[in-house]
Formats: structure tokens, C-alpha cells, sequence
């Protein structure tokens, strides 16, 4: 749904009356303040406004996230458990309101020319060429390569760091208190159980892949930062800007289908089985489907 509420503010297509309102109804999952509270009905609205807001609230709560991350290192047990649940917290609504944020910055680019002038596509009220414009482009770039892209980097360090998603299997069911202590007599699974305590914040990212591919996250977050944002640039208006997006969405189907990073496709190819190796199977990659 993130992607698909968006498609109207990036690709010229005439959706019927009804489609568009039905897709108003899931505007919430990508944190879209102006779509959900209705902004442009404002006579004082400002395209602007909301650029600002999505970047000011973002760039928020990612210092805050950066923070908490940080200080779980240095945490002890029982303070080490609230920061993981904010942590956790903050994780799910910077997801959500990154689709949003990523193609409203790439909106600033995209202008319209109108009778030898350049109009901004999204606020026909706005000249491309104003220097209040000029300046929120300058912003707007920024925030492109610290958030946009920088984001997705992010995640992949803190995962990398946090010993590459263990905390997927670690805490399955979501409760910190039955992650193991690292306790053990042996040193090396003594230091397996800290790194998973620790990354438990993480399972957001890498509970529905298989341990191998704790990475997909970032994969899916550049798919939705390429079909909301950079396609916005990308001959805007024309047919091809269409079939190109389409051509990123087959590459990505084919690469889901080559990979298999979800747990449930294992579960899938266990039914086809054996009983034998089917329980295998189950066991090394469905637990946490079921």
C-alpha cells in the first residue's frame, strides 16, 4: 500500500474519483499528514509547508533513533529494555513516513513548462524558477541524500553492526525477556546471546527473511525509493516513465522469485516434501511463520 498511494503524485494517469478516495483510506500507512488531514483544502496551504514538515519531523526522528541506538550499547539490563521498545517504536514510524518523505522531496523537481514559464507539478501555485523555490530545491536535495538514501545505508550498518539481523531469531515472539542472557559456560555462545539481546529492536527488519538475507529490508526500501522518488524524474508525464517503472517492478519479481528471501517460501517448498526433510525444513526457516 505504501507504494500504491503514491503512484497518483508520480505518474500523470487519471485514476477515477472512487479509486482515488478508496487509496485516501490507506494514505495512513505512509504518514502522509497532508493527504490524511486533507491540507490542500487550506486556503493557506503551501506546498512548501509540507516539505518542510515531513523533513523537519524525519530528520527528528532519525537523530532520535541514532541516539537510543547508541545508547543501548552502554545500557544496562533493565534500561536496555525501554530503550528497545522506543527504539522499536521509532524504527516503525520513521518506516512509514519514509516512502512519503522520499517523494515529496523529489516532487521539487518536477516542474511543468506552462506558456514558457515552469510551474511545479504537484502545486501549480508555485513557479520553479522563484528563489523561494530555488532554496527549497537546495533543501530538497539535501534531504534526498541524507534521507532518501541515506537511510537505507543506515539500517544496513546497524544491522551489520548488531551482528547481521540475529535478533530475528533471537526474540521471535517479540518479548526481550526470554532472549538469552549470553550466560553460558562457552565463551563464543556466551557472545551470541548479548548480540542477540541486543539486536532484538531489530526484528522489524529481518523477522519475515530467512537469516541469510537479513539484508532484504534495505532492497525493498530502495524499490519504494525508486518507484515513488527517482521515477518522478524520469521523463514525468510520458509514457515511458510508466513502462520504466514497470521494468524496475519485473526486475525486482524476478529477483524475489530467484532468492527466495522470505521464510514462507521454505514453508511453501516443505508441503511439496517429504515428511522428513518437510520437518526439517519447518524447523530451520517456518518457525516464525507459525
Amino acid at each position: 500500500y505504501q507504494v500504491i498511494t503514491l503512484f497518483a503524485s508520480v505518474y500523470s494517469v487519471q485514476y477515477p474519483e472512487l479509486y482515488l478516495e478508496v487509496l485516501g483510506w490507506f494514505a495512513f500507512v505512509n504518514l502522509d499528514f497532508a493527504l490524511v488531514f486533507r491540507l490542500e483544502c487550506m486556503s493557506s496551504y503551501s506546498w512548501h509547508f509540507t516539505m518542510y514538515l515531513s523533513l523537519l519531523l524525519f530528520a527528528a526522528l532519525t537523530g532520535l533513533q541514532f541516539v537510543l541506538l547508541v545508547s543501548l550499547e552502554a545500557a544496562g539490563r533493565g534500561r536496555a529494555k525501554l530503550l528497545r521498545r522506543m527504539t522499536k517504536l521509532i524504527v516503525l514510524v520513521t518506516y512509514l513516513l519514509y516512502p512519503s518523505l522520499s517523494n515529496t522531496l523529489f516532487q521539487a523537481f518536477n516542474c511543468q513548462a506552462v506558456d514558457g514559464r515552469r510551474y511545479l507539478r504537484r502545486d501549480f501555485s508555485i513557479d520553479c524558477d522563484d528563489a523561494a523555490h530555488r532554496a527549497a530545491q537546495w533543501l530538497a536535495g539535501l534531504g534526498i541524500g541524507v534521507c532518501s538514501i541515506g537511510t537505507p545505508v543506515l539500517y544496513l550498518a546497524v544491522l551489520w553492526r548488531n551482528g547481521r539481523g540475529a535478533g530475528g531469531d533471537a526474540a521471535s515472539d517479540g518479548d526481550d525477556d526470554h532472549v538469552n542472557d549470553g550466560n553460558d559456560d562457552d565463551g563464543n555462545a556466551g557472545a551470541a546471546g548479548r548480540t542477540a539481546r541486543r539486536a532484538t529492536h531489530l526484528d522489524f527488519f529481518v523477522q519475515d527473511y530467512k537469516p541469510e538475507f537479513w539484508y532484504w529490508e534495505a532492497i525493498e526500501l530502495w524499490r519504494k525509493l525508486l518507484l515513488t522518488g527517482f521515477a518522478a524524474l524520469w521523463v514525468p508525464g510520458t509514457l515511458m516513465q510508466v513502462i520504466t517503472s514497470m521494468l524496475i517492478t519485473l526486475a525486482h519479481l524476478v529477483m524475489v522469485a530467484r532468492a527466495e528471501p522470505y521464510r514462507g517460501h521454505a514453508c511453501a517448498r516443505a508441503v511439496r516434501q517429504g515428511p522428513a526433510e518437510a520437518k526439517a525444513s519447518q524447523e530451520a526457516n517456518c518457525g516464525a511463520v507459525n
